[in-house]
């Protein structure tokens, strides 16, 4: 088998590229024992799990990653589905009104979507002094290498952060994308996104980072449920100029009266 299967290739297959043992030995017309002799042989140290499946070994396209930051500065949030996995997976929650919406998030990440369900939020709104359930709407990736420098880069200490490094490498789709996520209008034509309990500093970083990159003005403050980007008229039309060929039809809504 040595005169078959090289170290280089073999290297190449099991440690590189992750071929399960499964297709290495359907490569060759061998079985498990015989290649888990040539690893030792060779000397390759074991990996901690048992290969890529064809679909890991496909690459994210940049388009995918860019709605895929886009979706972490919003509504969605990596996570590794158990102990022992190596591989990040992305799910993303919008509610049952923004299907359509969460229906193009799966079109375009295609073919790394493994399950879209819908489900029930338990006691989430208050009505009348009464909680009340809604509906949601959910979708998840296969766990997938490309995700767990995302996972470093976002959650450097198990929480979601935000940071320049992040800002930075978000273009026009991925602020699209952030915008439909957790962005609205209130005075009728100003817009604001939503950025949660990030933080006053954060709060600061975000708005300066939307006047240095982008040349929008915007300001913050704290309401019920965490801190606001908020944006006058003529701003508002600033990023809506550059948002808008990116956003998808049903939720034109949240900029309509500006285009």
């Amino acid at each position: 088998l040595e005169k078959t299967i090289s170290k280089e290739t073999l290297f190449n297959l099991y440690s590189v590229e992750q071929f399960t043992l499964k297709e290495i030995c359907e490569m060759f017309n061998t079985n498990n024992k015989a290649i888990n002799k040539l690893l030792e042989v060779y000397e390759i140290p074991p990996r901690k799990n048992q290969g890529l499946k064809p679909i890991q070994r496909t690459s994210i396209s940049e388009r995918q990653l860019q709605i895929i930051r886009g979706t972490l500065l919003g509504d969605g949030f990596l996570s590794f589905p158990a102990k022992r996995s190596t591989n990040a997976v992305l799910e993303v929650t919008h509610s049952e009104k923004q299907e359509e919406y969460l229906n193009w998030k799966v079109s375009e990440l295609n073919p790394f979507i493994t399950k879209v369900d819908k489900y029930t939020v338990k006691g989430r709104f208050i009505v009348d002094h009464q909680t009340k359930d809604s509906k949601a709407v959910r979708l998840r990736t296969v766990s997938h290498p490309n995700l767990n420098n995302l996972v470093t880069e976002y959650y450097p200490n198990g929480k979601k952060i935000f940071s320049l490094e992040i800002l930075n490498k978000i273009n026009e789709l991925g602020l699209a994308v952030w915008y439909m996520d957790d962005g609205h209008t209130y005075y009728g034509s100003r817009l604001e996104i939503a950025l949660g309990e990030c933080g006053e500093s954060t709060a600061k970083l975000i708005c300066d980072w939307f006047n240095s990159k982008w040349d929008i003005v915007s300001g913050f403050r704290y309401t019920r449920g965490g801190f606001r980007c908020y944006f006058n008229v003529a701003n508002s039309k600033k990023l809506v100029a550059i948002i808008n060929p990116h956003f998808v039809p049903s939720m034109r809504y949240k900029i309509q009266k500006l285009i």
